[in-house]
């Protein structure tokens, strides 16, 4: 149990806008005890008294029976910290069913309720940007074994870390216009956050046992102000939506996504079998034991062992290059996109309710040293026929431009790429996505 919420909830409070203050001001005090609400329920049932636990549990058990998770459960709702591979469906149901929640209590004017339902939430938010609650804690045990005759809890190690909340501050950033766009976008940024923060454990943790105290206080910085900004732009899109209170240049922000500001899919599962898509065209390699090549989200191979690389390519020899493309002739360089090897997967939410079309730029590599052709495919399990668009090119030919419309029931795209060799770089550039208007059908006040 985290020792930091508190601090990270009042950070987040004093971060919000004025008007925002203001409604909760008579909670100001309260809020940052609410944000240990999960903690404190979870505490509360070895209490003699069973009052305090009914009152938590009002704030904290769903109603599907099941608590709130503290980050990423898998598909019993176990934490990460004691289980293996993640599952996101328990989290958004928990995302969309308190988003919910507090937006009807902020339209009706109920302070308190608000104020400990947005601060109970706001424990999930913190919790996702922690990496010890995001991995299986007894892995990282094997990986930092004791040594020395000295053991390290690293769990409670980084989750008390001390950071210095004052100098915390950002422009609280709206995540989307409607409930449905928030709860996208706060699923999105907490698979981002996961996976980035993940990535800072290992130098954290080597911090902690060689004592560098100055690398150690950098990334737990890092890591609680990605939860106090992740918890005020949480806050402030409740707020937002539900006094349909918006500033325009927010609302020019939601014309486009990049597709590779989503993460990949991680997924292991019948549904991204390669034979359907060797059904359809796309010509990828057969395989007779599955057991040792699952189906799986994401695939990239030679030179990406595990899966496709964002924003950069490499060359056969596994050096980074920029991504590039020939687009009307001329060699295009682009920041954003993905690139893959001689066979790719990379597959992304992308909910048709949020979104209506997807603009991308496909083909190899010009600096690829094979002049093999490669098939790319997009495709959509939910459309009347899912493979949206197929093209073939090489290094020498134009890039296949795709713009398609996405179905309204669409809930992933991946996009596919084979035929390749070692020394092939499959690349998807500039990927964008279209929001859909939510006030097509209103006057927006």
């Amino acid at each position: 149990m985290s020792g930091l919420h508190d601090q990270l909830g009042k950070r987040a409070f004093a971060l919000l806008p004025p008007w925002e203050r203001e409604f909760w001001k008579q909670e100001a005090e309260n809020m940052p005890g609410y944000c240990f609400y999960p903690d404190d329920h979870q505490a509360a049932q070895w209490d003699p008294s069973p009052e305090r636990f009914e009152f938590l549990g009002k704030y904290c058990i769903m109603p599907n029976g099941r608590l709130i998770p503290h980050g990423p459960v898998d598909a019993d709702g176990k934490c990460a910290a004691f289980a293996g591979d993640t599952d996101p469906a328990p989290t958004e149901y928990a995302v969309r069913y308190y988003c919910r929640k507090i937006i009807e209590l902020l339209r009706g004017n109920d302070v308190v309720e608000s104020a400990r339902f947005a601060g109970t939430l706001a424990h999930l938010a913190q919790d996702a940007c922690i990496p010890v609650h995001a991995m299986n804690n007894i892995l990282i045990n094997r990986l930092f074994p004791d040594a020395d005759g000295k053991y390290f809890f690293y769990h409670r190690i980084v989750d008390n870390h001390p950071f210095d909340a004052a100098s915390i501050s950002a422009e609280p950033r709206l995540l989307g216009r409607t409930e449905e766009e928030l709860v996208f976008a706060f699923m999105e940024e907490m698979i981002c956050k996961v996976e980035h923060n993940i990535g800072l454990l290992v130098p954290f943790l080597a911090a902690v046992k060689n004592g560098d105290v100055r690398e150690e206080n950098r990334i737990s910085q890092e890591i609680n102000a990605d939860a106090v900004r992740y918890t005020v732009d949480l806050w402030h899109t409740l707020f937002c939506i539900a006094f349909d209170r918006f500033e325009e240049a927010d609302l020019r922000k939601f014309d486009f996504r990049d597709l590779t500001d989503s993460r990949m899919v991680l997924s292991y599962d019948k549904k991204y079998d390669r034979q359907k898509y060797i059904d359809a065209g796309i010509p990828f390699y057969r395989t007779l034991f599955p057991e040792a090549d699952p189906c799986r989200a994401r695939l990239a191979t030679d030179p990406y062992a595990y899966e496709p690389a964002f924003d950069a390519a490499y060359d056969g020899s596994g050096n980074l290059i920029p991504l590039e493309l020939i687009v009307d002739g001329r060699r295009r360089r682009g920041a954003r996109g993905l690139a893959a090897g001689a066979f790719g997967i990379a597959t992304f939410r992308v909910p048709g309710t949020v979104f209506c079309e997807l603009d991308v730029f496909a083909g190899v590599h010009p600096d690829s040293a094979s002049d093999r052709e490669v098939v790319f495919g997009v495709w959509c399990d939910e459309a009347p026929e899912p493979l949206l668009a197929v093209g073939r090119a090489d290094r020498k030919s134009e890039a296949l431009h795709f713009h398609l419309t996405l179905p309204r029931n669409c809930r992933e795209i991946s996009l596919l790429s084979a035929g390749g060799d070692r020394q092939t770089s499959a690349v998807w550039l500039s990927p964008k996505l279209k929001y859909r208007d939510p006030f097509a059908d209103r006057e927006r006040k």
